[in-house]
């Protein structure tokens, strides 16, 4: 009996799972219960945190669900999330700005208002 089709299907099972995007920290800052935004970012928490802190200064009752990501996982979300007709977050800023373009230029961006 051969193990070869075990080990095989272990190593695609690997693959998969390591090439699958994820967040790399999460955050969440403001009241628990209150109404939250979704904020998804290349930036590093410790650098961006006092910026949401700042902000939510001066909007009581909102929150902010901030998640770090690398920017490859970051673009594939975002572009999943565009090809699904999905809102995935309310911001996306990344330092993959050629990613940016391409999401924008694909009509997966809104116009500020």
């Amino acid at each position: 009996m051969s193990i070869r089709p075990a080990v095989t299907a272990a190593l695609l099972w690997l693959l998969t799972v390591a090439t699958a995007p994820a967040q790399e920290a999460v955050a969440n800052f403001g009241p628990p219960d209150a109404p939250q935004l979704i904020l998804r970012s290349t930036t590093d928490i410790a650098v961006f945190g006092p910026v949401i802190d700042a902000y939510l200064a001066t909007r009581a009752g909102l929150g902010i669900r901030y998640e770090q990501w690398g920017s490859n996982g970051l673009y594939d979300l975002t572009d999943s999330d565009c090809a699904a007709g999905r809102a995935g977050a309310d911001l996306v800023i990344s330092s993959g700005v050629h990613q940016m373009v391409r999401l924008v230029n694909d009509a997966c961006a809104l116009a500020h208002r």
